[in-house]
């Protein structure tokens, strides 16, 4: 009976090949896809310009911890002038200082007098209070060898007698303060010889903005437009340095509609004092300093929340009242009394860091 013949594999690597290499099974229909990879969506301009954000302020906390004092000075606009930081040894030559202390709430300010009493450069004190408390202070605080205090009394509980001109006042020029912020004795005297300047400026360590709004009118903006349109229009009176006689011109009778229009809103008396300066041709300087702020979380801006919109609401309604024109706003590195070698836009860093946290940092 004849076998079936059997064909053998003459090439043994073909039955090495055969063995090594698995057969690849078909595709199977209900074979489930492979995964892919994850397409990232691009940031959108505001998710960019957050970053940006975070990162400047980020370099600015950085320069102030490793304290940059070799780039950094605070020189007069004038030829042959000296540097506005002043020391306890040449505060001997400043012009005397008189402070206007406002105070509202029941704060014990035992503390901070003391300290503004240790600065050579302040020769009085002028604490403005409610009228509960005015006799108080004058009995509790003593009066200073370098520091006279005078408590006056603040009977309307006004926001424009901040700005009252105390009847014994001596100094021709006035630090406005408020009595949550500290000022070391070494920016009140770079901020006395500032002012001295040219008396006719306003200087103040919180520069704010008048911009134009899309809707036409003006807008109230805070420290992060100011740094990032390097631009400003006013200083905040919270702490800031004055010729006396702008004292007597805002109460002048031609100032009256301004300062009811103040006591109607209870609202926006540092604005009304910016536009007295605007109006009698003085400018805003803005002096960086390092201040210590203890009302960032309970001032009017922090409790009521239509509070950028009354002040934007301020701006235009002073202006008319007071008949001045909208003014421009002025570059904040040539109106500035701090100076940065070389001078870049960066360099230039709030009083407080609280300011790059203000009201209107996400507003562009």
């Amino acid at each position: 009976m004849n076998q079936p013949s059997r064909r053998t594999n003459k090439n043994p690597n073909s039955a090495q090949e055969s063995q090594a290499s698995p057969s690849t099974p078909p595709p199977s229909i209900h074979q489930s896809p492979s995964p892919t990879t994850p397409i990232s969506k691009p940031l959108t301009q505001r998710q960019k310009l957050l970053l940006r954000t975070l990162l400047l302020i980020l370099t600015s906390c950085f320069l102030d911890y490793v304290n940059l004092t070799l780039l950094k000075s605070n020189e007069p606009q004038t030829p042959n002038s000296t540097s506005l930081r002043g020391t306890r040894s040449n505060s001997r030559n400043l012009p005397p200082l008189s402070i206007l202390l406002n105070t509202v709430n029941e704060r014990d300010i035992a503390d901070i007098l003391k300290h503004y009493h240790g600065c050579d450069a302040v020769t009085k004190v002028y604490v403005i209070a409610p009228t509960n408390k005015a006799n108080l202070f004058a009995d509790v605080h003593q009066p200073h060898d370098s520091a006279e205090e005078t408590a006056l009394k603040n009977r309307l509980k006004s926001l424009n007698n901040r700005f009252e001109r105390p009847p014994t006042l001596s100094t021709d020029f006035v630090m406005t303060l408020d009595d949550d912020i500290i000022v070391p004795c070494e920016d009140i005297e770079a901020g006395l010889k500032a002012v001295a300047v040219d008396d006719r400026n306003h200087i103040g360590f919180f520069p704010r903005l008048f911009n134009d709004g899309v809707t036409g009118l003006l807008e109230y903006r805070c420290w992060f437009k100011v740094f990032w349109a390097s631009r400003f229009s006013m200083v905040l009176t919270k702490a800031s340095f004055l010729h006396h006689r702008y004292l007597t011109l805002y109460w002048r009778d031609d100032y009256k509609p301004v300062r009811d229009y103040v006591d109607n809103l209870m609202n926006c008396e540092d604005i009304a004092m910016s536009v007295l300066v605007l109006r009698e041709g003085g400018k805003p300087k803005y002096l960086q300093g390092t201040l210590t702020d203890y009302g960032v979380f309970s001032g009017i801006s922090t409790r009521k929340n239509n509070h950028m919109n009354t002040r934007s609401k301020c701006i235009s309604d002073i202006l008319d009242l007071a008949n001045v024109e909208n003014p421009e706003p002025i570059d904040l590195r040539e109106n500035s009394f701090t100076k940065y070698w070389p001078g870049l836009f960066f360099q230039w860093r709030p009083s407080t860091i609280f300011e790059w946290f203000s009201a209107d940092t996400i507003q562009i």
